[in-house]
């Protein structure tokens, strides 16, 4: 498996964003061109609460559109 954005179809997969000022928020990357690679969304990503950028991101595996992970 690649690192391509279409190697993580939305309805099994959520990727989100995790800043270290505490903000979460899910990535809607299906608006994204599908040769984007998940390590470019990082230094992409500004967090809406505190400006910072270079968040974590997680990838979150949700099965066939069933259980979702959360944390916190």
């Amino acid at each position: 498996m690649s690192n391509h954005l279409p190697d993580f179809p939305p309805d099994r997969f959520a990727i989100t964003a995790h800043c270290p000022c505490g903000h979460s928020a899910q990535i809607d990357y299906r608006l994204l061109p599908p040769e984007t690679l998940v390590n470019s969304l990082r230094p992409r990503l500004i967090c809406k609460v505190c400006g910072k950028r270079d968040p974590s991101l997680n990838i979150h595996w949700s099965g066939a559109g069933g259980f979702k992970y959360q944390s916190g």
